[in-house]
């Protein structure tokens, strides 16, 4: 099968992008692209390589339709809430698309960028994942900013009838 470089991890260096992997695969496994990290050790440079499966957006109105890909997304949300409880990291569900974050901000389009329909096998899969953290575990100075991406990926999320994370004020320890 084919493989394509992409994007896909929060961290700077090899170590971390692995401990991300791991740590995704920990919990999200069943829908995960085969994924592997290729490193230089010469120049310390590293790629994420995937397989190339054709995706489709996963929309309201598909898993409305479609009641075995809801359970699934229900199943990675679920996943998504343990490692908040156990790890403190969330995984970015909606991805960065600006068109597609404009909508969602000015009229409330749902999107999910970073989980997608594997029409093939009618199996949703997720190929992005960089994880960020809880609020209350980073920097004071990024806890803001934390909080207010956490609380858009919820209100993403109620919009496909999943819960993304605990309940706000429920992002400590």
């Amino acid at each position: 099968m084919a493989a394509k470089m992409v994007k896909s991890f929060t961290a700077t260096d090899i170590d971390g992008a692995k401990a991300e992997l791991d740590t995704c695969a920990a919990y999200f496994g069943p829908y995960m692209v085969p994924t592997r990290i290729i490193s230089d050790s010469r120049t310390g440079f590293f790629c994420v390589l995937q397989d190339r499966i054709p995706l489709v957006e996963v929309t309201p109105k598909i898993l409305a339709s479609a009641p075995a890909l809801d359970d699934q997304l229900g199943g990675i949300m679920e996943a998504n809430r343990r490692m908040i409880a156990e790890r403190g990291q969330w995984l970015d569900a909606m991805g960065w698309r600006l068109p597609k974050f404009i909508r969602f901000l000015t009229r409330g389009t749902p999107y999910l960028e970073n989980v997608a329909l594997d029409s093939r096998n009618q199996a949703l899969r997720l190929f992005d994942f960089g994880l960020f953290p809880m609020p209350y575990r980073c920097h004071r100075s990024l806890r803001g900013y934390y909080r207010t991406l956490l609380g858009i990926q919820r209100r993403n999320m109620r919009s496909y009838g999943h819960a993304f994370a605990p309940a706000a004020g429920n992002d400590g320890p």
